[in-house]
């Protein structure tokens, strides 16, 4: 039996370090990523479309913004990585990862709920033109066009 700890308000909880003891090198699946992710609100000014592909056991994240004449390629995610839902999951269902434009810096998170991809973007702009940071919230759903 693992040791318990509890907080201010009295709930017990697993101590981190009985579950983080080493498992098997188990890298967590990915396959719930894959595929084309579609914006529920077409009209959507932030992130339009992410594409999730697996190859060698490696996930690669294409995100596309929302433009007057059409997607703007964002590229490939730099600085992926994976998340669990709890420290022993087995299936990934988090991602974060940043992107860099010439005047803008993009932090990238997203996560799996219900069939639904929830990513927020954090925008902070590096132009010196004193905009302030933003952040966007958008719900996407997995494209089953043929």
């Amino acid at each position: 039996m693992g040791t318990y700890l509890t907080n201010e308000h009295g709930v017990e909880a697993a101590h981190l370090a009985d579950l983080a003891e080493p498992r098997d090198q188990v890298e967590l699946g990915l396959s719930e990523f894959a595929g084309t992710w579609i914006n529920a609100d077409a009209a959507t000014p932030g992130l339009a479309k992410v594409e999730c592909a697996i190859a060698d056991g490696r996930l690669a994240v294409r995100a596309f913004g929302a433009g007057e004449d059409g997607l703007l390629d964002w590229g490939e995610a730099q600085d992926l990585e994976i998340y669990g839902t709890t420290i022993a999951a087995n299936e990934g269902n988090g991602i974060s990862g940043r992107y860099v434009f010439p005047h803008l810096e993009t932090a990238f998170q997203a996560n799996l709920k219900g069939g639904v991809m929830v990513a927020v973007t954090y925008n902070r702009f590096t132009d010196g033109s004193g905009r302030r940071p933003y952040f966007m919230r958008e719900f996407l759903t997995l494209d089953v066009a043929p």
